[in-house]
């Protein structure tokens, strides 16, 4: 069982917390991970200004957030954790993603988008020529926690090598 998306640093206590409210069969291992995000790149490389990174920005920048995900929450917060204004727009009407763009404050504009959306973006042969210069994604990596991801890498070995023999 992986919990994902859990806070960077769990204490003891909330794993054992976890542990007891899961209910797990002896024979069931808990490991816990969660998201690490990585730098800006842009979607329209060819297009594309230099990567920012978001501590360069200040308030006097602004950011739309767009989102197709079932939550974004996690997303939204980590952009609001910079000091960019952050305006959040769900990926479905381009025109109207190209309007709100455009309406928004700010020495420097973004759009910034999830690694899911960022490929349907790519995609889509009608995403306004204005936005590419300043469309990027957000990739993101899982990472397990350091106290289990040994135990975790040697449990996956064992399962796999029973699957196959």
């Amino acid at each position: 069982v992986v919990v994902t998306k859990c806070p960077e640093r769990l204490k003891a206590i909330e794993y054992r917390i976890f542990k007891n409210s899961l209910k797990l069969f002896p024979y069931q291992g808990l490991f816990f991970s969660s998201i690490e995000y990585e730098q800006l790149v842009p979607l329209f490389p060819d297009k594309a200004l230099q990567p920012p990174y978001l501590s360069w920005l200040s308030e006097h920048d602004s950011i739309l957030a767009v989102s197709g995900i079932a939550n974004p929450r996690p997303f939204v917060r980590y952009l609001r954790s910079f000091h960019a204004k952050v305006k959040i727009k769900q990926f479905r009407d381009l025109e109207l993603l190209l309007r709100r763009f455009n309406e928004m404050d700010g020495e420097r504009k973004l759009l910034i988008t999830t690694e899911k959306d960022a490929v349907r973006m790519l995609n889509n042969p009608y995403f306004p020529e204005q936005l590419k210069e300043c469309t990027y994604y957000l990739p993101v990596k899982v990472r397990f926690d350091p106290h289990n991801v040994e135990t975790f890498d040697d449990e996956l070995q064992k399962l796999l090598l029973k699957a196959v023999f």
